[in-house]
């Protein structure tokens, strides 16, 4: 009797050995005869076994009604990482919809879980009472979000969502080539209660606010965001090549004096208020910081406010190579102010830059560039002309006064589009004048495998040059796709005469780059 029962004991361990193995490989989730039917039994499983190695869940076509949580898993690591993604390769083909409970007030919550990779899939909240975020991040580390479309339900009534994606990781958090749309309060990045690293919002479309609070090193790099843009007591990151139609704001973030925070390469076209005045870039409590190769465009016919406001009581603030330019001719509105300047000179630097605007106004305490540079000693380089811009949302220049009047910084060698910047005298603002036209240039990069298309800006025909045939999409600053080519040569120019004017986005597998239609 005894041995029946120890061969039973046995043999249930066995079983259960077999049952909890770790996972390891590739499984599908969905559709026809899967290794899971729901994404929550993938999950599910994560939590029980663990994994030994590399896992890949491919998520089939469909509709999935349901909410996902992830917390920390066994045995992820820089090698065994996990990855869910729409098997077809198209965010637009996998939805995850959940309707969102008391409990559960995320579409997707991320928990402490590390090594997680999310792509090719759409995460949607529809109207709910118990909409939070769309996606909520607690702590954890290399987490990333890329290729999908996150959509909150934007309301005025207490069904909307209130963030699209809200927290962050420890580190390395990336949300890259991605679609952010619909929420209240917009994309919260951060966390006031600990410190994280190495944030990093890469080329995608935001059509909402974006905050960042707190932390250091984060990276805001290629995107165009629809809404105000917002950094509180966040140190030494990097905002560069974004296309921002609101504001950009800092309050109590800096670098260091040999680790400074960078913002360059950016358009800003608008302004939104804070209080009564509306802002390009305004700088708070901020020091340490560069502000180079920036073009601001403002127009607010009825409200006051400046291009740029920098505070200058703060030190280490260097301000060049940019482009302040005001449409509208309120009295009351400014290209810049820089507060006492007089009593900080020794705070900030601010030369070869660009000022012009419509009106009379200069800044609030000079009528003229030339009285503000003998008063301050600042901008003896800078000049008052006008741009003359191809349109108000395509900030291409076409004035002469832009050309080689900047001075060359060490870590900006190509403008917002990629053109290749002149390590001599470049072109001040986001865009530079000086192509990449030569063939030896074009040779060399296409050698290399690089995405180019030329000439940049385009007015009839666009070339467009890629090391092999590929699919491409072309995408306008809305996110809309203009043109697709499924089967693309090597080599091929295409008519781009109808497209209206502005900025788009050129997208080739893994690659993308941009060029504005003028």
């Amino acid at each position: 009797m005894f041995s029946k029962l120890l061969s039973c004991i046995v043999a249930f361990s066995f079983v259960t050995s077999l049952i909890a193995m770790p996972l390891a490989g590739n499984y599908t989730i969905g559709g026809t005869s899967p290794d899971f039917t729901s994404i929550n039994a993938a999950i599910i499983a994560l939590d029980s076994n663990g994994i030994s190695a590399p896992v890949i869940f491919n998520i089939r076509n469909g509709s999935y009604p349901e909410l996902l949580f992830f917390s920390a898993v066994a045995g992820a690591s820089p090698l065994n990482t996990i990855t869910f993604q729409g098997e077809s390769g198209d965010s637009s083909l996998v939805e995850i919809n959940g309707a969102t409970t008391a409990n559960q007030q995320n579409t997707l919550r991320l928990n402490q879980i590390n090594y997680l990779t999310i792509k090719h899939l759409t995460f949607r909240q529809y109207p709910n009472v118990n909409n939070n975020a769309v996606v909520f991040i607690n702590r954890g580390k290399y987490c990333t979000i890329e290729n999908c479309e996150l959509f909150g339900h934007f309301s005025s009534n207490s069904s909307a969502t209130e963030y699209v994606v809200q927290g962050c990781n420890d580190s390395n958090l990336v949300i890259r080539n991605s679609y952010l749309r619909g929420a209240v309060s917009g994309c919260y990045l951060g966390n006031p209660f600990f410190s994280h690293r190495n944030l990093l919002v890469d080329n995608c479309n935001v059509a909402t606010s974006l905050f960042i609070d707190a932390g250091a090193f984060a990276t805001i790099r290629g995107n165009t965001i629809l809404a105000r843009v917002l950094l509180q007591a966040t140190s030494r990151a990097i905002i560069n090549n974004n296309y921002i139609q609101n504001t950009l704001q800092c309050i109590s973030s800096s670098g260091w004096p040999l680790q400074k925070m960078k913002i360059y390469n950016n358009v800003i076209i608008g302004g939104s208020a804070q209080g009564a005045v509306a802002y390009g870039f305004r700088a708070s409590s901020s020091s340490d910081y560069d502000f180079y190769n920036n073009t601001i465009y403002m127009n607010t016919p009825t409200m006051s406010g400046y291009c740029i406001y920098a505070e200058t009581s703060s030190s280490g603030i260097s301000i060049k190579n940019n482009i302040f330019y005001r449409e509208d001719t309120l009295s009351t509105n400014y290209i810049f102010r820089y507060p006492n300047a007089e009593s900080y000179v020794g705070n900030i630097v601010s030369d070869h830059n660009l000022f012009y605007r419509n009106g009379t106004s200069f800044s609030n305490n000079y009528d003229s560039l030339a009285a503000f540079t003998n008063g301050t000693g600042l901008d003896s380089n800078s000049v008052y002309a006008d741009p003359q811009f191809t349109s108000a949302s395509n900030l291409y220049t076409t004035s002469a006064s832009v050309n080689n009047i900047g001075v060359p910084i060490s870590y900006i060698t190509t403008d917002i589009l990629g053109n290749i910047r002149s390590a001599f005298s470049p072109t001040i603002g986001a865009y530079e004048n000086l192509l990449v036209t030569k063939n030896t240039s074009l040779k060399l990069l296409y050698k290399l495998g690089s995405l180019i298309c030329y000439p940049n800006p385009a007015s009839n025909k666009l070339t467009i040059l890629h090391a092999k045939s590929s699919s491409i999409i072309i995408q306008n600053s809305l996110g809309e796709i203009v043109y697709s080519n499924a089967n693309l040569n090597a080599f091929e120019t295409i008519d781009v005469s109808k497209f209206a004017n502005g900025l788009y986005i050129l997208i080739s597998n893994n690659q993308h780059t941009k060029f504005i239609k003028k």
